[in-house]
């Protein structure tokens, strides 16, 4: 069995999909505990354990190693420059929104679909006191006879933009995106729709709401789960989290959209499980700290509001980081 989910843990290692599940590595070496943001802007805390060298670490049956100490250093990630600090409560001081403090709650609202009008209906809570059912249409929508086609489609609210949100298949193989008022009277307005596409609809609140419609660049995880309402938005950052089914070694995928449409996905944030993750509405940067293999970490930094899937990436060997 230990050799089955360290074969696991080389697939997700070299980017593929394991049956069996995924292992985490044995501490080791230097270790990030937790990654916070500073009052600076661009720069990082990390929590750092040290273990015992990774080449001396018995991967045998034993208790869970001790960290020998512990500490923490600020990372400047533009000039890539590391210092240390004594600052460990640093991020109650901090004035910065992070994923934390920018997670929203969803209102409670319900997704059907009409086969007659060939329409989705939102019935939903989307104001104080207030209760609304709403029609939209995602052109070009694919379903078999056999599912409920909601089943199909995702579907997110943000208070911020007062949008809702569709993420649906299309006829030609697409995925379409949907963002949609929340108004009561609506007018429909279609962009570059073709058929056998994915459309994506932008919409607002409202019994009859205006949506604007466009296709996703960025592509779905294989897993992602289209039947869970278990997604996060957070509004301040432009994220939204859509959850991925077991067992792919993560659980979300995270994109980034604006009034319009599902803009791109944001991968550093969708790394495996063990990732430490943060991001800083300040300056609309998410990051990332990952494990390398025998000892290290891969700090990632990628710019939300950007159109591009650019990263900046930068390797602390464990030497760099005693």
């Amino acid at each position: 069995m230990g050799l089955c989910i360290n074969v696991a843990y080389a697939l997700v290692f070299f980017g593929l999909t394991p049956v069996l599940g995924c292992d985490i590595a044995r501490a080791c070496g230097v270790v990030a505990k937790n990654i916070r943001l500073s009052e600076k802007e661009g720069f990082l805390h990390i929590d750092l354990e040290k273990y015992s060298n990774c080449d001396v670490v018995n991967h045998g049956k034993r208790p869970p190693p001790i960290p020998l100490n512990r500490t923490t250093i600020e990372l400047q990630v533009i000039h890539n420059a590391v210092n240390s600090t004594e600052e460990q409560d640093q991020e109650k001081r901090v004035g910065a929104i992070g994923l934390k403090q920018s997670k929203e709650s969803q209102p409670k609202y319900t997704v059907n679909y009409s086969k007659k009008s060939k329409k989705v209906i939102v019935a939903g809570d989307f104001g104080p006191g207030s209760w609304s059912s709403l029609f939209y249409t995602l052109p070009n929508l694919k379903y078999t006879s056999t599912r409920t086609p909601t089943r199909r489609v995702i579907s997110f609210y943000s208070s911020k933009e007062q949008q809702m949100y569709f993420i649906y298949p299309k006829t030609n193989g697409k995925n379409g995106v949907a963002s949609c008022g929340v108004t009561s009277a609506a007018s429909l307005r279609i962009f570059g729709d073709e058929i056998g596409k994915n459309g994506v609809a932008s919409c607002g609140v409202t019994s009859a709401a205006s949506c604007e419609y466009s296709e996703m660049k960025s592509r779905l995880h294989p897993s992602i789960d289209t039947e869970s309402t278990d997604l996060n938005v957070y509004d301040s950052l432009g994220l939204v989290a859509l959850p991925v089914k077991c067992c792919t070694c993560r659980d979300k995928q995270y994109f980034h959209f604006d009034r319009a449409t599902v803009v791109k996905s944001v991968d550093t944030l969708s790394g495996i499980w063990g990732t430490h993750l943060e991001a800083d509405a300040r300056i609309g940067m998410a990051y990332s700290a990952e494990r390398i293999n025998g000892g290290g970490l891969t700090i990632q930094a990628q710019l939300i509001p950007s159109r591009t899937t650019e990263t900046k990436k930068i390797i602390l060997s464990n030497k760099r980081l005693s």
